[in-house]
């Protein structure tokens, strides 16, 4: 819920996020953010500058917040 009230706030300056090569989730699984969400792709936050960089077997992607179409 605090990620996701930062972004419907607009005070997300960057972002870094960690992908790991595995599979989880379901209908009742756990999201990295909460708060109100974009219900629709047209909605959704684009990143600037994003980088990749591999951490161990996991990736590591950083990127700063473009806009919200």
């Amino acid at each position: 819920e605090v990620l996701g009230s930062l972004f419907d706030r607009g005070w997300v300056d960057r972002v870094l996020a960690f992908v790991a090569p595995v599979i989880i989730g379901g209908s009742g699984a756990a999201s990295p953010v909460g708060g109100t969400g974009v219900p629709q792709m047209a909605g959704v936050w684009h990143m600037d500058r994003v980088k990749m960089k591999q951490v161990g077997g996991d990736w590591l992607v950083t990127g700063y917040p473009k806009s919200r179409v």
